[in-house]
């Protein structure tokens, strides 16, 4: 099964069980659709039926079969929740999701510099972390004045003339 990360444990909350969840891609209207998710607690994920969600003014309230009380709730806090990938948010026109960057080759003009490891969180931005041809690994933000044109179905990243390698 295909599946995506569409938010972060915070927190327990109330006496049943309830989590507290921060939503990765900042849309939340998704969440109300969903039957089962999976809790990711190292490489495992973990299956539940969703019994309810419900908005917060910062995060989704969601009440998993199962997860009864505060004590077992707090046991998943900072785990990530996903979702199949027909569940996930969609997606608007130009819009992907971080895991269909994954092993995208990496160019700055035609040469292939490299494929994507990860995508890791920046303060002002997204940091690509690329593995060059040779196997050093190239920090790359995820800004206008550096990348280009992300294209998912060619698994193609194209960088800017502006961006120098190191």
């Amino acid at each position: 099964m295909d599946r995506l990360a569409i938010g972060l444990i915070k927190t327990s909350h109330g006496l049943k069980g309830n989590l507290k969840v921060k939503s990765l891609s900042g849309e939340v209207d998704h969440f109300f659709r969903i039957k089962r998710v999976y809790i990711r607690k190292k490489n495992r994920f973990i299956p539940f039926a969703v019994q309810s969600v419900k908005k917060l003014s910062s995060c989704i309230l969601m009440k998993l079969e199962g997860i009864d009380t505060p004590e077992i709730a707090r046991d998943y806090r900072g785990l990530e929740v996903w979702a199949s990938r027909q569940d996930a948010s969609p997606l608007k026109e130009g819009e992907y999701y971080l895991a269909d960057i994954y092993n995208c080759r990496v160019y700055r003009g035609y040469k292939e510099i490299g494929r994507v490891k990860s995508v890791c969180e920046g303060s002002a931005a997204d940091i690509l972390e690329v593995e060059s041809l040779s196997g050093k690994t190239i920090m790359i933000p995820m800004i206008d004045h550096f990348v280009g044109e992300i294209d998912v179905k060619e698994k193609r990243i194209l960088l800017k003339e502006e961006f120098t390698l190191p």
